[in-house]
């Protein structure tokens, strides 16, 4: 009798270990696919806001440029002007922004693959 009674308890604990191993694998599938959408969807919306910036950037720069090719009655002058401020702005983005950057890129993509809430 007592056999049987832990030959029996030793099948529910064996059922229920698979049980808890399969619910597991479920939650980890879910949990990957939750964040790669989450990834793919952030890389997708900055994507689409980066390329809205750089048309607008780009257009600001061309009435910029030409604003100062009227103002310097040369238009060479005016986009050599322009082309050396993204100049500057390049090699001091170069010097000083690419810590600050990938920090920030960390920080945000850590939240969001390592927050267990679903």
């Amino acid at each position: 009798m007592a056999l049987d009674d832990l030959k029996n308890n030793a099948k529910a604990l064996s059922d229920d270990i698979q049980d808890y191993v399969d619910n597991r694998i479920a939650y980890l599938k879910l949990s990957a696919y939750k964040k790669s959408v989450l990834a793919s969807s952030a890389t997708i919306y900055a994507a689409i806001i980066g390329v809205f910036l750089l048309f607008t950037l780009l257009f600001l720069s061309f009435a910029f440029a030409t604003w100062l090719s009227q103002i310097l009655k040369n238009a060479i002058y005016g986009y050599l002007i322009v082309a050396f401020i993204f100049m500057i702005c390049l090699v001091c983005s170069i010097l000083f922004l690419k810590t600050p950057i990938q920090k920030l890129i960390l920080s945000k993509f850590s939240k969001l693959f390592f927050d267990d809430k679903i």
